[in-house]
Parts: structure tokens; C-alpha cells; sequence
């Protein structure tokens, strides 16, 4: 189980590792599954801007420039903000079923099994990726 803030992330992950065959297969398939997941995610966070974000004359999103940076001109940034964390909250779930089961048994193994060397930040999410996938059974939804 993925929270939306999650995906990309791991997506970047588990394609920065060198496989092949049906490791890549599975693993590609599985990224797949993420990123059409992403598309939704990102339709819902241009329907938020579409409600909290005011258009200049040809209906597209004001920006504002603070500090050398590009912003969106939200009229309510706290309630914009409570519902984008909300978005970014919600948990993608794939569930382990028949026609799953190949593809996270065999990313299971993979990330288990992973022999790349992690440091830092990058080995606490190496391990928490772990910890999710111990978890995926015959029954169990990630």
C-alpha cells in the first residue's frame, strides 16, 4: 500500500535497478500500474488548482514570483492545502490476486533481495520498502 506522495518515488526507485527478463517484466509492469495511478492523481490535483487557483483572461492558472520562484495565486491557500495533503494521503492499493500475484511476488523478491548498497536517507526508504513487501501474502493488499 502506497500513500500518493509515495509512488513516484518508489517508481524511481525500483527503476533505477539493473534487471532483466522476467524481474524487468514484472517490475515494469508494476511501475505501469503506478504511473496510470499518477495520471488520476494528477487529474485530481489540476481539479483542486481548477477550484482554489484564480485565472487571469485566457483561463489559465496566475502565478506569483517570491523569492525567485513561481507560485500559484491560491485564493485559500489553507483549504487548498488541507485538501492537497489529503490527496497526497490517500493509499493506492493493488491488491494480491490472481492476476498480481506473479508481479508482486516477483518485485518482493527483488526488493528483498536487492544487492545494492543503500546510506542515509536512502537505506531508511530502502527499508521501509522491506518492511511493506515482507508484509505481501496470498491475501495481503500492498
Amino acid at each position: 500500500m502506497f500513500q500518493n506522495s509515495e509512488i513516484e518515488e518508489f517508481a524511481n526507485f525500483i527503476l533505477s535497478l539493473k534487471l532483466k527478463g522476467t524481474e524487468n517484466r514484472m517490475r515494469n509492469r508494476l511501475v505501469k500500474k503506478l504511473q496510470d495511478h499518477l495520471k488520476v492523481v494528477q487529474e485530481e490535483h489540476k481539479e483542486l488548482l481548477d477550484e482554489y487557483c484564480t485565472k487571469d483572461e485566457n483561463g489559465s492558472y496566475r502565478t506569483l514570483e517570491k523569492n525567485g520562484k513561481s507560485y500559484y495565486d491560491i485564493a485559500d491557500v489553507k483549504g487548498f492545502q488541507i485538501e492537497f495533503e489529503e490527496l497526497m494521503r490517500e493509499e493506492f492499493v493493488i491488491l494480491s490476486d490472481p492476476t498480481n500475484q506473479q508481479m508482486l511476488f516477483t518485485v518482493k523478491d527483488i526488493i528483498l533481495n536487492c544487492d545494492k548498497e543503500f546510506s542515509g536517507s536512502e537505506a531508511l526508504k530502502y527499508e521501509y520498502y522491506c518492511e511493506m513487501f515482507e508484509e505481501i501474502n496470498e491475501v495481503t493488499i500492498i
